[in-house]
C-alpha cells in the first residue's frame, strides 16, 4: 500500500478537491469505486495499523528532526497520523475520493 504522504496528513487537505490534481485520478477513481479493491485496501491497511507501534519504533531517529543536531524535531504527530489512517474503516475516508 502507498499512501500519498505529501499530503495525506496536512492540515488543510481537501479529500474532496484531491482527485482533481492528483496523477492518478482516473485510476484511482476506479479503485475507489470498485467494493472489493476498496475491501481490500481496507484490510491493508486494518493489518499495518495492527502493526502500528511496531512500525513506530523503526522509524530512524534523524527522521525525527529537521537538523543534523537533533534539536529541531519535525512538526509531525503520530497520533494524528495514525486518527487519519483508522479513518479506513469508514465511507466518509473512501467517498470523496471518487464522488465529484
Amino acid at each position: 500500500m502507498i499512501i500519498d504522504h505529501n499530503l495525506a496528513f496536512d492540515d488543510g487537505f481537501d479529500q474532496g478537491k484531491f482527485m482533481d490534481y492528483q496523477a492518478f485520478r482516473e485510476c484511482g477513481k476506479l479503485v475507489f469505486r470498485d467494493n472489493f479493491l476498496r475491501d481490500m485496501y481496507t484490510r491493508k491497511l486494518a493489518k499495518a495499523l495492527a502493526e502500528w507501534n511496531v512500525i513506530v519504533a523503526t522509524i530512524p531517529e534523524d527522521w525525527k528532526f529537521r537538523d543534523e543536531s537533533y534539536t529541531d524535531p519535525v512538526n509531525f504527530d503520530l497520533s494524528v497520523a495514525h486518527n487519519i489512517l483508522s479513518k479506513c474503516r469508514s465511507d466518509d475516508f473512501w467517498d470523496p475520493l471518487w464522488k465529484k
